[in-house]
């Protein structure tokens, strides 16, 4: 499901950007999935190695009789921590804080985009005001 999120993100972004250049315009996109996240193929990202995540928790509780808590324990926390630096990784290292970075230098709405609508997670957009 997260994987088609991500690709509907990407392919909507790939039109917008075809449209705008043969418009000769330089806007950013805030058009379907794009509305409700400045980054929402970098969330689908997250969320499907998230997901893999998740979907390994039955086998680590059917498992954690036969080892010792500290096994499990362990487990359960680099399962956490595994989630938690992808989720940086893409937001402040190699994803959105870089890209909006230079988004900000090349388009002149980017900085009203950034008001208005959620870096990461996908949400309602905020009014000008705030």
């Amino acid at each position: 499901m997260f994987w088609v999120f991500e690709s509907v993100a990407d392919l909507q972004k790939a039109r917008f950007a075809d449209r705008t250049r043969r418009d000769g315009v330089r806007r950013t996109c805030d058009i379907g999935l794009w509305r409700y996240s400045r980054h929402p193929n970098y969330f689908g990202q997250w969320m499907q190695w998230s997901s893999l995540i998740l979907l390994s928790l039955p086998v680590l509780i059917d498992r954690w009789p036969h080892h010792h808590i500290v096994f499990g324990l362990l487990t359960v926390l680099a399962l956490a921590w595994i989630s938690w630096t992808t989720y940086h990784m893409l937001v402040h290292y190699t994803g959105a804080v870089p890209a909006e970075h230079f988004s900000r230098q090349r388009r002149p709405d980017y900085i009203r985009y950034q008001r208005v609508t959620n870096r990461f997670f996908p949400g309602p957009r905020r009014t000008t005001d705030q």
